[in-house]
């Protein structure tokens, strides 16, 4: 992975599913189209439910998985994401949020 621009702290993406393979492969697909993922320096994920067909998505798109048996809700899934993430500064996603537009370019 190459780094936009180098700068001293770190940023780390977080992603919450629950259960939707088709609309998370979709979110990660327009991640990777944008170059969305190479602004961070740590990308993880929560698959709630651990369903194989989700955790097959997260895969290809070499995301560290981290997986619960159980629908534990938005709120302690993030606060989750938040406690495994070893970055300085942090953005959290849901499976759902698609990038639609061609703005990010390097400054």
């Amino acid at each position: 992975m190459q780094k936009l621009v180098k700068r001293p702290f770190t940023i780390g993406l977080a992603l919450l599913t629950h259960n939707r393979p088709a609309v998370l492969d979709r979110t990660l697909k327009s991640y990777k189209e944008k170059k969305f993922f190479d602004f961070f320096d740590e990308k993880i994920i929560l698959l709630q439910e651990n369903l194989p067909e989700t955790r097959n998505v997260a895969e290809k798109y070499e995301l560290e998985i981290y997986s619960t048996e159980e629908n534990i809700g938005i709120g302690p899934g993030n606060n989750y994401l938040i406690d495994k993430l070893n970055t300085d500064y942090f953005i959290i996603c849901q499976d759902d949020f698609v990038l639609i537009e061609d703005n990010f370019r390097s400054q």
